[in-house]
This record gives C-alpha cells, structure tokens and sequence, in this order.
C-alpha cells in the first residue's frame, strides 16, 4: 500500500486540479512534498537535495524569465526520479508542448492546481495522507498476521490491541468495497471518529471492526448503522460478519466479513450477513471445485439444455418458481402465465431431473443448482 499521485488528486484540496500528462505518470509514488521556485542544478541530486519519491509544488515564478529553466528543471526532477510536480496558474496557463512530451515520455506527472489553493493546506493534506497511510500499512499486517499467522493466544491478544487499545469485549466486522474514494475517505474518518472502532483500507475496500459493551441495544444500534451504509452508498458491496462475543474472536470475524463480501455477487444483492450465507457459504467455497461443476450439469445445465433444444423457457419458469418459495399461483403471477402452465412446466423439470415423486428432495435440488449456476456464471 502506498500513496501515488492518483490517490493525492482524490483529496479534496485537488478538487479542481488537472492532471496534465498521461494516466500512466499518475501510478508514480509519492514519499514527501516540498517547494520549489527556483532553478535546479544537477549536483542537487548527489547532495540528495532532491530524492526519488520527492513531490514539488512550484508558481513557475522563473517562466517569466526563461521557459528554458522550466524545461530543465523537469528534466533534472525526472533524474532524480521525484515523484512528480504541482505547477499553479499564477504565471502561466498553458505548458509548452515539448514539456509535456518529455513528462509523457517519463511517465513522470505534472499537474496544475489554481493559484489560490494555499500551499499550507496542500502540504498538510498530502503529509496527512501519507502518515495515515504508515500507519494503515501498520494494520495490514497486523490484520494479515491474525488471519494467516499461526500465533499463541498472548501474540494474537497482544496484535488486537495494537490495532486499538480502546477496543471493548464484543464486536461485529464489515467488509465494504466499490466506494468512490472521496466517499471511501469520508466514510473512512466518520468511523475513525468512534473511539472504540476501526477502520483500515484491506484489498480494495475498507474493513471495518465495530465493538461494543455486551448489550443488544448497542448491537441494534451497531447494524442499523450499518445497514443504512447500503442506502447511503448505492453501489457498495458489503459483508457483514457474526456478532462475536469476545475479541480473541476476531481473525473468525474478519475472515467471515470478506467471505460474506465474496458472496454478495452471488446472492444479487448488495448487502450480505455471514450468518445469512445458508447453503451458498457451501457453494462458494468449492467454486473452484470439479464437483460443484459436475452438480450443475447434472442439474441445471440440462434444463438448459433442453430449452435450447426445444425451444422453451422451462430454466425462466424454474427461477421464478424458486424465488416465489415453490408458490404455483405466485409463480404464475411472476412470470404472466397461467397456473396450470407452471404445473405442467415443473412437472416437466420433474421429469428431466428423474425426481417426479420426490418434492423436497426436487425443491433442494433445483435450490442448490441455482445458486451454482450463479456462481459458476
């Protein structure tokens, strides 16, 4: 994890900013901001005056003077492999062509931000974001040691309060990804604001750890909150682990919060408890499996089959019986047919599965065989 020039244009501060060269330059990673307004000579990159990962904001004061200096400039900054430069308006509101070229040519980025954004407050913003992200780093190990580490009870204790010292006994862990990253980033802090939760950027979402007093008000109030995310953030996708009632418990929470977020594609919704998963939880973990495979051809892969050989529509009709819990009147409704159209069509399902006289074992199968054939498709 580290913080590149595409991270630092999502801050609020880069709002109207313009990145001037290629999406490639803005992958390059910045360690440290500075100022610069003066000319660069080369010895500055032995005397270590400029360092790799190095970001510069500058007024282009000297273009007044000579464009040349700000061609050179560059050239030096791109030798010292510096991480990129932020130019203002002030005194010019076009690059020349050649300096672009040679930055596209570098991969090496040069943006412009309107000369009233404060310096103060750009370096503070990036400084911000670069200690938050050491210490994000910091978790992520942390969190990658309780999941993957085998550890003794005192090591996992003592990672756990490392992670924060405030944590009470009982906790519920959420998985959210797809996020904006300016809604990342305030979602982000408004939990960060809970003295006793946490939240750390993991994979390509934010894990978040949210623990409570033993109390169902408390834990009532804890998955109001986290079910309204939902409606807050449209296209999030989000995994919510067991309530867990001590924190040794907490690699299990973590683990179940990323499962129940990898099923969520499967279940066609964008919200999914781990205690919810049923028979999914199951499928899910033999995805990459031969036999969940051989399941669905021996299931629903021949009512497909069938369909496209006869020309029917027997694999809508069973969908649509499944979701209406095996209602023959809701199904009819669902799918604009006639009642005794949806008998004769199930019956015929019956027949292709060779399970005419065996409901429930009929109901369980085509149930199971759904929710493979969503997560092999």
């Amino acid at each position: 994890m580290s913080i590149s020039i595409k991270t630092i244009l999502d801050l609020d501060v880069f709002k109207q900013a313009r990145l001037l060269t290629n999406e490639k330059s803005a992958l390059r990673v910045i360690k440290a901001v500075s100022v610069t307004d003066v000319e660069l000579a080369e010895d500055m990159i032995e005397d270590e005056i400029l360092r790799p990962g190095d970001f510069f904001l500058s007024t282009l004061a000297y273009t007044q003077r000579d464009f040349g200096i700000f061609y050179k400039n560059v050239k030096i900054l791109i030798a010292a492999r510096c991480s990129g430069l932020c130019i203002t308006n002030q005194y010019l509101n076009k690059v020349p062509d050649e300096i672009i070229d040679l930055c596209n040519a570098e991969n090496f980025p040069l943006i412009m931000i309107d000369k009233d954004v404060p310096y103060a407050m750009i370096i503070r913003r990036i400084t911000e974001t670069i200690i938050s992200n050491q210490s994000h780093v910091v978790n992520l190990n942390i969190i990658n040691a309780l999941i993957n580490g085998n550890i003794s009870k005192t090591e996992k204790n003592d990672l756990i309060r490392r992670l924060n010292p405030y944590f009470k006994s009982s906790f519920l862990v959420f998985y959210i990804n797809n996020l904006e990253p300016l809604h990342e980033q305030a979602f982000m802090k408004e939990v960060n604001n809970h003295k006793a939760w946490l939240a750390v950027p993991y994979i390509d979402g934010l894990l978040v750890i949210v623990t409570y007093s033993d109390g169902l008000k408390e834990l009532k109030s804890l998955k109001s909150f986290i079910y309204s995310q939902g409606g807050k953030y449209p296209g999030a996708i989000i995994g919510i682990s067991s309530d867990h009632e001590t924190l040794y418990d907490l690699s299990d929470g973590i683990r179940e919060a990323l499962f129940a977020s990898n099923s969520v594609p499967y279940t066609k919704k964008n919200m999914m408890c781990y205690d919810d998963l049923g028979s999914i939880r199951l499928l899910v973990a033999l995805q990459n499996h031969q036999e969940l495979y051989n399941y669905y051809h021996l299931t629903i892969k021949k009512i497909l089959s069938y369909d496209q050989k006869y020309k029917t529509s027997l694999f809508l009709t069973l969908e649509a019986f499944v979701r209406n819990d095996g209602d023959y009147k809701k199904t009819a409704f669902d799918t604009n047919q006639h009642e005794n159209t949806i008998r004769y069509q199930i019956k015929k399902i019956k027949q292709i599965l060779n399970l005419e006289n065996q409901n429930i074992q009929f109901f369980e199968t085509i149930s199971l065989g759904l929710k493979a054939h969503n997560i092999l498709n």
